[in-house]
């Protein structure tokens, strides 16, 4: 009698893991915000965004920007228990230089809270970036038959704003790698690409459990789409710049003056000895969705402090 009774008590079903705080290191204009609607859609009351901008950060202390961060131990105590809590934020100013203090604080915020994990969300094509709205989501024209869109924007702005979106990526990973803690690289190129993958893969490394991984794929699938063919990145950028193929799909007025830009930019970071300038000579030729994994670590000396915000126009054109 004792072993039947046993046997009809239920199972205790397994304690789901514990939350994972993550740090998300971002810059504007390179899909973050979808990203952090992913992990919104499995969390929805524990993920803050932008704690930390190039704007705020000019102007907070150091102090206060560790307890923008240290928010995540709040943010991972809200009911029901998320599987994540996450803070995203801007390690730079709007000059191009990071901010001072980001690290510091950084490890500090970590130190306080248990488990954090820190992700590195960007978008490799800093060409697009560069050319990329700031948040306004203008409607685009939808074009009739023999049309084709085509992108307008200021030469000179872009010619402003491309020297400082090469440095605010290399300052994601600098200052990632000095925190010290666990991060992990995630390419707005392989979210477009392999939606459903990439943020499976992410679930897995944070360890948030099979569940919150499922759901976490299933966002993604259901945000940004199905997986694509397979493109794989750009490792050689000299060869792309000029035998690969051109397969933009991206019109854009006056594109040699562009591309002109992009190619004296890739002269002075080669001047200073820096690597993988010439990826900027690739950047327009390839599709949307194509990585450039490489890091281009300069600084230019004589880009301008701030060069405002300007958003491109669309139009419709012959094709």
């Amino acid at each position: 009698r004792a072993a039947a009774a046993r046997a009809t008590v239920p199972a205790r079903a397994a304690a789901p893991p514990p939350t994972v705080p993550i740090v998300v290191l971002k810059d504007g204009r390179s899909g973050s915000t979808v990203f952090a609607k992913l992990l919104k859609m499995v969390a929805p009351k524990s993920v803050e965004l932008e704690v930390i901008t190039k704007h705020k950060g000019a102007n907070m202390t150091s102090a206060a920007k560790v307890r923008a961060v240290a928010a995540l131990a709040r943010l991972a105590k809200t009911t029901p228990r998320p599987p994540l809590a996450a803070v995203t934020l801007c390690p730079s100013l709007h000059d191009g230089s990071r901010q001072a203090d980001i690290a510091a604080v950084l490890r500090e915020a970590l130190r306080r809270i248990d488990g954090a994990r820190v992700v590195v969300f960007s978008r490799s094509n800093l060409f697009r970036v560069a050319l990329a709205s700031h948040g306004t989501h203008r409607r685009k024209p939808a074009c009739g038959p023999g049309e084709v869109l085509e992108t307008r924007y200021p030469l000179q702005h872009f010619s402003c704003e491309l020297p400082h979106v090469v440095a605010y990526r290399a300052n994601l990973y600098a200052v990632a790698k000095e925190v010290g803690a666990p991060f992990r690289e995630i390419l707005f190129e392989d979210l477009i690409n392999d939606p459903a993958g990439t943020m499976s893969r992410l679930g897995a490394w944070l360890g948030v459990g099979a569940d919150a991984t499922r759901r976490l794929a299933d966002a993604a699938n259901a945000t940004v789409g199905p997986k694509r063919a397979p493109r794989p990145p750009v490792r050689d950028c000299v060869s792309a710049a000029t035998a690969a193929p051109d397969g933009s799909d991206f019109r854009l007025r006056n594109r040699p003056a562009f591309e002109a830009a992009l190619g004296a930019l890739a002269e002075r970071a080669a001047a200073t000895g820096a690597a993988n300038g010439a990826c900027l000579r690739a950047m327009p030729r390839a599709p949307n969705d194509q990585a450039f994994p490489s890091v281009i670590s300069f600084h230019d000396p004589a880009a301008r402090s701030d060069c405002g915000k300007k958003d491109p126009k669309y139009a419709c054109v012959a094709e």
